[in-house]
């Protein structure tokens, strides 16, 4: 009998593996102008509509198990992994967070629990990933999922993956072509890091002892035309910029898990400095 040839699997449309290599310095620590940006992401290979060359081209660079910093974005052809793009604007990007080694979460529980609260604990509480061993499996599975349509639906569809590595921790960003998309995919993925919950936990000491998952990690951010890029998830403070988050909606921070488990981050309006409470309301062209 002969023997089967290996199954290719043929994607719906190509997508773009790219790789940041910063072209030009900041200056005075302002965030990077849009064109600056987009092209301090280099191309690896060329654009592909098969699945094993996508995953071999992103395994051309460092595994996320070994790389200490920088950005990786898997992308829809002629998409670009900013804001900017008119294909990314009225979107909602999901966010997860782990951490690849357990000395630095523990530096980071221990800074936050002698942290008085405020501001300061509340930076250093944001700070905190659950570690997550073998975690080039679990990015990849992920990577999977969604190129072959595990996020798309009739509300929207995935856009890119933007997978940021810094202090040993990794940020997966999902960006979701629409508002709804991003809704009904944050609960998706919501259920889907329930399931690595318990292997993905660190213990909190403090006034209210607890635990930090996986899952209690999820933000979201609406990308509207006047989004700041140069964010961080580790300071309270921007690159270059107003913040596009509300401060006062992370002083749940610290409540029973099934808050922190449903709470969005709001972004503050631009017009009345009131923020928008309502995370699933629809988004209009």
């Amino acid at each position: 009998m002969a023997q089967n040839q290996d199954i290719k699997y043929t994607l719906n449309c190509p997508w773009t593996v790219r790789f940041m290599v910063k072209q030009r310095k900041q200056e005075g620590g302002k965030a990077y102008g849009y064109q600056d940006f987009v092209d301090s992401f280099l191309p690896i290979g060329t654009e592909s509509t098969d699945l094993d060359t996508i995953m071999k081209t992103i395994n051309l660079v460092p595994s996320f198990e070994k790389r200490l910093r920088g950005i990786i974005t898997v992308f829809r052809d002629g998409i670009q992994p900013a804001y900017e793009d008119n294909k990314n604007k009225g979107g909602k990007i999901v966010r997860f967070s782990f951490s690849t080694d357990i000395e630095s979460t523990r530096e980071a529980v221990k800074a936050f629990e002698e942290a008085k609260e405020g501001a300061d604990a509340d930076t250093k509480n944001r700070k905190i990933a659950p570690v997550l061993e073998k975690c080039d499996d679990f990015v990849h599975f992920f990577i999977i999922f969604g190129l072959c349509g595990g996020f798309d639906s009739e509300h929207g569809k995935l856009n890119g993956f933007y997978i940021k590595t810094e202090f040993n921790v990794i940020c997966l960003d999902a960006w979701f072509s629409t508002v709804e998309a991003g809704d009904e995919n944050r609960n998706k993925i919501q259920q889907m890091l329930e399931q690595v919950d318990p292997h993905c936990k660190i213990s909190i000491q403090g006034p209210t002892p607890s635990e930090k998952r996986i899952s209690d990690t999820i933000q979201t951010i609406d990308m509207k035309e006047k989004n700041v890029r140069g964010k961080s998830q580790f300071t309270d403070k921007n690159k270059g910029g107003k913040g596009n988050y509300d401060r006062n909606d992370r002083k749940d921070d610290r409540s029973e898990r099934g808050d922190r488990g449903d709470r969005d981050r709001s972004q503050r309006s631009e017009r009345d400095g009131q923020r928008d409470n309502s995370s699933f309301k629809k988004y209009n062209k």
